[in-house]
């Protein structure tokens, strides 16, 4: 159940790239690092929550597909480690988890190339992201109310730009998270998370 989306989701973009009108869409492979956190608020004053930031993996396809010379639309399918370590504060007590957290993640991003000195060229990215949960995974067990506490999906605004030099690009990438991803929080109101990621990428292709 958990991969299913996230399954359907890349099928059909393997499809869309078989048909005649994608015909000229060029696939590519990113591989880089998340350095993640998610932004708390917290409705009660005397409590807080703060989040320090988790280092994960992320890679996965890029589909890229071009309208102009200039511009084109690249769908990616990447699977990317996000997370943090926080810190509870009430009444003077204090406790600290990690939580962990694995997405497939599909940003559509319009891509602009920017003319650059060649052979190195300079583009810049900026759409929507939506990010399908895979798994989530506590630290300790208990630091959470059950086994299910974090939503299934998330929207996210990504942006950033890179540089590319034939086949070969280089991508720094900013996510911001749109969607709460703390379940059960829109009945009490009591707390809330964003998922913030900060990416390096490396690609060929695409």
């Amino acid at each position: 159940m958990k991969f299913r989306a996230a399954s359907i989701v890349l099928a059909l973009a393997l499809i869309g790239l078989a048909t005649p009108g994608t015909a000229s869409a060029q696939v590519g492979v990113l591989v880089g690092l998340n350095v993640a956190n998610v932004d708390f608020d917290v409705s009660d004053t005397s409590v807080s929550v703060n989040g320090d930031s988790r280092t994960g993996f992320v890679a996965g396809l890029s589909f890229n597909i071009p309208i102009q010379q200039m511009f084109s639309v690249e769908v990616d399918a990447l699977f990317a480690q996000k997370g943090t370590k926080f810190t509870a504060t009430e009444s003077g007590f204090t406790d600290t988890a990690k939580v962990n957290l694995n997405y497939v993640d599909v940003p559509v991003l319009a891509k602009i190339n920017v003319t650059g000195s060649a052979p190195v060229g300079v583009h810049l990215l900026a759409g929507p992201s939506f990010n399908f949960k895979v798994s989530e995974s506590f630290d300790p067990e208990d630091a959470a109310d059950s086994d299910d506490s974090i939503e299934k999906m998330e929207t996210a605004l990504v942006f950033g730009g890179g540089v590319h030099m034939g086949a070969f690009r280089v991508d720094l990438r900013y996510g911001i998270g749109l969607s709460n991803i703390i379940k059960d929080s829109a009945s009490d109101g009591f707390l809330t998370g964003k998922n913030k990621v900060f990416s390096i990428l490396v690609g060929f292709g695409g």
